[in-house]
């Protein structure tokens, strides 16, 4: 790479001016060599000052470590950032929480709605028993002066019957008047008889007594006729007057076990009414309490409305932040990689760490794929021989691990851990999130797997 000093037969003074040019071109040489990323020691013949070539050796090593210092901490900060998976899970919490509250949203107002029928409905109940309670003191009112006419029928009825039971006391006495008149009347017919007897012995001179015993007679048959006939009609007058009594006696015990029935119906009345009136007062209460759960209800569906903006506004600031350290860690991961392609002199130790941030940054891009914040395209998704940790694995650098046992458990999990990679891409692309968050859970097994061998493999 650097020239060297000719052997030839030179003069002094020309074999100064060439030493001046190598020792120019060396010193270029390693400058281009450093802003180029490459880190180059000079020696003391490469620009024939021991000291200048000393110091530089220095600077160069203080770059080198401070180049390596600066990659490892910055591949720290990516596996930090890598690991801060709980991203997803507050995300995923506030995700179930968004739904939650648009759910619960909608059955506030479905509820408010209901409410706000039964409100109505309740209103109109209020309004009917409110109707019925008039209706039901009207028909109180109105049955009451029924039940008033119906007591003073009672009453008359009582009087007719009194007043039958008294006809039939005077025609009693009639037909003992009638006897009286009969008896007369058989005297009477039995004088005239001996009247005319005397007529006739008396001769010429009783002709005109006989005559008026004759009238008499026929009088007194007459009379006694008429009496019978009358005292017919009387007892015939008395039979009909006494069925009469008998139906009316019968309509009153009647009318006396309805009065009873009247008297307990009305009651029921003044009860139903009573109830109708309570009826109506809880209607009413239970109306004015509803208008209550209404607003409160109407306030509790704002407020659950307001919770709900504010859970939405808190998953789009927490899929900012998500996304937000998603690009943060992958500005880190291009600084890391940038800084790794220099050449640095690295020792498995360091390596090592460089190769577990690479594949938590490839976890790392699945994770976030899932999340919504990434896409992979799998013709990027190396084999476990095209990675680093896997050209060193195979490769010459890593024959002093070939015998520990870290070593030899690391090659199934860290085949594996790439299988699962395009495993969960492949699904997610698919739209089979369930098949690509399984393959990241076990993706996240054979992660620690590799990480705890090669932390092994660090410490040995």
């Amino acid at each position: 790479m650097f020239f060297k000093r000719s052997d030839g037969d030179k003069n002094v003074k020309e074999q100064k001016e060439d030493s001046a040019i190598i020792c120019k071109e060396n010193i270029r040489v390693a400058i281009t060599n450093v802003i180029n990323g490459r880190s180059t020691h000079i020696s003391e013949e490469d620009i024939g000052c021991k000291e200048l070539a000393s110091l530089w050796n220095e600077m160069i090593d203080y770059v080198c470590m401070e180049k390596k210092k600066s990659v490892l901490q910055v591949n720290e900060l990516l596996r930090f950032i890598t690991e801060m998976e709980f991203i997803k899970e507050m995300i995923n919490g506030v995700r179930v929480q968004s739904d939650t509250f648009h759910n619960i949203t909608a059955s506030s107002e479905e509820m408010a709605t209901a409410i706000d029928d039964v409100s109505n409905f309740i209103q109109s109940v209020a309004d009917t028993t409110n109707i019925t309670e008039n209706l039901a003191v009207d028909g109180g009112q109105h049955v009451n002066k029924a039940f008033s006419f119906v007591n003073e029928s009672f009453k008359d009825i009582d009087g007719i019957n009194k007043q039958m039971k008294g006809v039939m006391e005077k025609t009693e006495k009639i037909n003992e008047i009638i006897d009286i008149v009969k008896g007369i009347a058989d005297q009477t017919n039995l004088l005239a008889l001996n009247a005319a007897i005397e007529a006739a012995r008396a001769g010429e001179h009783g002709k005109g007594f006989a005559v008026v015993a004759d009238e008499v007679r026929k009088l007194a048959e007459h009379t006694k006729k008429s009496v019978s006939e009358i005292q017919l009609n009387i007892g015939e007058l008395k039979s009909d007057i006494g069925n009469s009594v008998v139906r009316v006696d019968e309509i009153t015990d009647k009318l006396d076990s309805g009065k009873s029935l009247v008297n307990d119906s009305l009651n029921s009345i003044n009860t139903i009414i009573t109830k109708v009136k309570e009826v109506n007062d809880s209607v009413t209460q239970i109306s004015v309490n509803i208008e209550e759960q209404t607003a409160i209800t109407t306030e509790i569906t704002r407020d659950i409305y307001n919770l709900n903006e504010l859970t939405d506004n808190l998953l789009n600031e927490c899929d900012r932040t998500g996304k937000a350290i998603f690009d943060v860690s992958n500005m880190v991961n291009k600084i890391r990689l940038n800084m790794i392609s220099s050449e640095l002199c690295l020792e498995d130790k360091e390596l090592l760490d460089i190769c577990i941030s690479d594949h938590l940054i490839w976890k790392w891009r699945v994770y976030n794929m899932i999340l919504g914040y990434d896409k992979i395209d799998i013709n990027n998704i190396g084999t476990h021989k095209e990675c680093r940790l896997g050209k060193w694995y195979y490769g010459d650098h890593s024959n002093k691990f070939k015998n520990h046992n870290a070593f030899n458990d690391l090659e199934s999990y860290h085949i594996r851990l790439h299988e699962l990679a395009k495993e969960a891409t492949i699904s997610y692309n698919k739209k089979d999130i369930e098949n690509a968050e399984k393959a990241l859970k076990e993706m996240d097994i054979c992660s620690k797997k590799v990480i705890e061998d090669l932390e092994q493999l660090k410490n040995s």
